[in-house]
């Protein structure tokens, strides 16, 4: 099927007690996605302590010297 943006969103949002207490989350991913799914979890009662986010960035090559290199 297709992929629609934002469905993981709307089906992790969907399934959500309404008073999320004791759990956790945790996020991993493209970064803006990690940060939007963050900040609506947080507004869904998520405390921020239980939202465990690791937004994955995009490798880019190291310019010049490479630090502590003789």
């Amino acid at each position: 099927g297709a992929v629609e943006e934002g469905a993981l969103e709307t089906r992790v949002l969907g399934c959500l007690p309404r008073r999320p207490a004791g759990w956790r989350a945790f996020l991993c991913g493209n970064a803006e996605a990690v940060l939007s799914l963050r900040k609506k979890l947080f507004l869904a009662g998520f405390s921020l302590k239980d939202i465990h986010a690791d937004a994955f960035l995009p490798s880019v090559p190291r310019a010049g010297p490479v630090a502590g290199a003789a």
